[in-house]
């Protein structure tokens, strides 16, 4: 039986898929289940499969229909009080904090109480102290949907939370805990995850980056720090700076170690080290939070050692399907997630390159499972990695032959000091400075690629590198493999291709930042301060998937005295571009430092001078005074475009009798004579930051629509005569 279950996997893995395609085109699942039934006939084997796939089948689309049902509750908007439980803390900031919760109930306004069995994210203060487990009502609720991605390029990390059901959103001005003791549980878990933070924060209180890396690497948290994600994506080693599962395979090491001298004393009695084995990997599975690549592991671990216990031997290969086919049965959608797929991919991958080793003239080479571990996780996970980020380090692999020896001697010296603070807080502590110190002098060494691989190139990849290591004949192999290289290249070509873009969009960010797109060309318009990392979390992600070679121009929309931090981020990408400002405002605000001018081609632009590039024509309107913004004229294709990032009484009076189909203001400053100004304008479409309290003047405007930029970014596409503007939105899951 344990034969088939790969097979049993893969078509039960395509029942899911099916399902979920069938779901997004609105078919039924029942006519495909009903297809696939004479293929009983062909004996079975086949029959097995075809249990698999219908199973597949009828779990997503049961999966799909629950959690579109609590998608599309009536739920009102606002709410005078929400009971329910707290499952986790999802996030921690510094004025307030991110619950989630397993709702109860609620009630209305009138006081009329209606039960609700959904799950929600709350936010409440950073001050309101609150375990997982306890029960807590809040009052004076504003319910909401889930914010979804609002910028195209960026990563929709809602989509997670849309797959496991969370679909709403709650602030609340008033919280109280109801039932403040807990289950036992829950109770038992807080209380052993509190006593471990507070031995790494009172014997690391001088060390915080090494606390939170032996934090991070043992026990896990909310989510990374954000230098370990750097770090981590920079060196191609991600997997060792947070906790995976590789760390329980370390617990699981030096559980071994310590209890070998008692395992030879008592052989007859292994099955008790067995069991202990395998309680003592569910109680850290369950101190980590369920994480998906700590549950993996937990799983694989458990089949061995009840193997084990039962005298019963399964492999590598089956352990890893099994583990799959749990975690895919209790969630049909977990497939979809990054993380799945990696933590799977990269497992099968150490596996496979560990059998191919021994079956080559390389099965002599010492350590080979350690090779294996290094090279088959890096070359396994290389394509999805550049699927779902867009970019991987071309030295990982070496990397982590020099990090994976560090990382494991820290985690296991850090689970020493969970145990015995005072004795190993000393090597604990310096084994993470050279962990930390190693990893960053290998990131500032290590090349960095950017390259958005298509979903068919990642199949071909895959497809080739199973036939590299299958047992195939040579002469049929070599053909294989050279079909798919053939294949693989054809797409890459493909994708890299300039499409036939001219678009302009407006970016969804605290500060406005629009971008000029024609073809492979982008310049944009944006502020020469970054202080929120906008441009390199929100625009660069959508340059690399736009496939923008270029940048061909970076106009400054606002000036300020930080400067030039908006150039320092696009120069992580982009090279060779030229920047303009209005002429006088190095007068104001320098900004730039001595040995950017070698560096960057600067100009400086007077009142009605305009710039030909290749995504349009941009001009500039207004000459610079302190405590003014610019206004430029922007035109592209049939449209004609104004842009202001915010709109005061010094640079209003641009506006008068002004005639364009689309205005961009981002902000509007207080005054009678910003306003007056502002209804002479003669637009069709406006763009506006945050809606504000009073907007009467808009009727006075002969515009057809407004957006605004904190629903979701503006795309317009000027190719189209006349042109078509849309607000875009992630479709979610």
């Amino acid at each position: 039986m344990l034969n088939l279950l790969p097979g049993w996997l893969t078509a039960f893995i395509a029942g899911i898929v099916s399902g979920w395609w069938l779901f997004q085109n609105n078919l039924p699942w029942v006519v495909l289940a009903l297809a696939a039934l004479p293929c009983f006939f062909l004996g079975r084997r086949a029959a097995w499969f075809v249990v698999a796939f219908v199973l597949g089948l009828f779990l997503t689309n049961q999966k799909i229909s629950a959690l579109s049902g609590l998608k599309e509750d009536n739920l009102p908007g606002r709410m005078d009080s929400v009971k329910g439980m707290v499952l986790a803390k999802v996030k921690e900031e510094i004025f307030s904090t991110h619950l989630l919760i397993q709702a109860e109930g609620f009630s209305l306004p009138g006081g009329q109480e209606r039960s609700w069995a959904g799950r929600f994210l709350g936010n409440v203060p950073a001050d309101f102290f609150v375990e997982p487990g306890q029960k807590i009502e809040l009052n004076r609720v504003s319910l909401s949907r889930l914010d979804s991605q609002k910028n195209p390029g960026q990563t929709d990390w809602t989509g997670v939370w849309l797959s496991r059901g969370v679909f709403w959103q709650a602030r609340s001005l008033q919280q109280k805990v109801t039932e403040p003791r807990s289950s036992f549980r829950f109770r038992l878990v807080s209380w052993l995850r509190r006593r471990v933070e507070k031995r790494f924060a009172y014997y690391l209180k001088g060390f915080p980056e090494e606390a939170k890396l032996l934090q991070t690497i043992t026990l896990g948290g909310i989510r990374p720090p954000s230098f370990l994600r750097v770090l981590g994506l920079r060196t191609g080693s991600y997997h060792l700076l947070v906790i995976s599962g590789l760390h329980v395979g370390f617990l699981f090491f030096l559980w071994f170690v310590l209890s070998f001298p008692l395992r030879r004393r008592f052989s007859r009695y292994h099955r008790v080290f067995s069991l202990a084995g395998l309680i003592l990997v569910w109680v850290y599975v369950g101190l980590t939070g369920l994480q998906l690549p700590v549950l993996r592991a937990g799983l694989m671990i458990s089949f061995f050692l009840l193997g084990e216990a039962l005298s019963r031997e399964i492999s590598g290969i089956h352990s890893v399907a099994l583990a799959a086919l749990v975690i895919l049965l209790a969630n049909p959608l977990a497939l979809f997630e990054a993380g799945f797929q990696l933590s799977f991919v990269a497992t099968f991958g150490i596996l496979l390159t560990a059998h191919w080793l021994e079956k080559n003239p390389l099965g002599k080479l010492p350590a080979r499972k350690f090779w294996a571990a290094c090279l088959g996780a890096y070359i396994f996970v290389f394509p999805l990695t550049l699927f779902h980020f867009g970019q991987i380090s071309l030295t990982g692999a070496i990397n982590n032959l020099v990090l994976v020896p560090v990382a494991g001697a820290t985690t296991i010296c850090g689970f020493l000091f969970w145990w015995w603070p005072a004795f190993f807080c000393l090597p604990a502590r310096w084994l993470a400075t050279v962990f930390l110190r190693l990893t960053t002098l290998l990131a500032r060494i290590s090349p960095v690629v950017s390259w958005q691989l298509p979903f068919p190139a990642v199949i071909v990849f895959y497809s080739w590198l199973l036939t590299l290591m299958s047992s195939l004949p040579e002469k049929r192999k070599l053909f294989w493999q050279f079909f798919f290289l053939v294949v693989l290249g054809g797409l890459l070509v493909i994708n890299r291709l300039p499409e036939r873009q001219q678009t302009i969009t407006v970016f969804s960010t605290p500060r406005v930042i629009c971008g000029l797109v024609q073809n492979s060309h982008l310049v944009i318009l944006a502020p020469d301060h970054d202080w929120q990392r906008s441009l390199s979390q929100t625009v660069l992600p959508f340059a690399r998937k736009k496939k923008i070679r270029q940048v061909t121009g970076v106009f400054f929309s606002e000036i300020s005295q930080d400067g030039w931090g908006a150039v320092r981020q696009i120069e992580k990408a982009f090279r060779n571009f030229p920047v303009y400002q209005p002429a006088g405002s190095d007068r104001f605000f320098p900004g730039q430092p001595a040995d950017r001018e070698r560096t960057v081609n600067r100009i400086f632009l007077q009142a009605g001078q305009s710039v030909e590039t290749p995504a349009g024509r941009v001009e500039l309107l207004s000459s610079h005074s302190e405590g003014s913004y610019p206004v430029y004229l922007i035109e592209q294709g049939s449209c004609r475009l104004l842009f202001v990032s915010e709109l005061t009484e010094e640079n209003s009076h641009l506006l008068q009798g002004k005639r364009v189909e689309v205005a961009i203001v981002g902000r509007i400053g207080p005054g009678k004579k910003v306003s007056e100004d502002l209804k002479q304008l003669r637009c069709l479409y406006l763009i506006k930051g945050k809606p504000q309290k009073s907007e009467m003047w808009c009727e006075k405007i002969p515009i057809r629509e407004i957006f605004y930029l904190s629903a979701g970014a503006i795309i317009i596409n000027t190719k189209e005569r006349p042109f078509v503007i849309s607000q875009w939105s992630s479709p979610g899951v």
